[in-house]
């Protein structure tokens, strides 16, 4: 989830997820494929809520409009 929403490494510490966090973290760092960069800027999405915000991400990946 936090290489969807290109989180940081801060970011990553912060929830739990960083790289000295567990051994399935790296390995699934190693055998997952690097995802490509999102299609919209995560600060630039619509939305009040989180819900509200994943969604016209998803919208935004799929090509749909947001």
């Amino acid at each position: 989830m936090s290489s969807v929403l290109h989180f940081t490494e801060d970011e990553k510490e912060k929830i739990g997820m960083g790289e000295h966090h567990g051994a399935l973290n790296k390995f699934a760092g190693a055998v997952a494929a690097p995802l490509p960069p999102s299609v919209i800027d995560p600060e630039k999405l619509e939305g009040d809520t989180v819900r509200e915000k994943w969604v016209n991400f998803l919208m935004a990946e799929t090509g749909e409009d947001v």
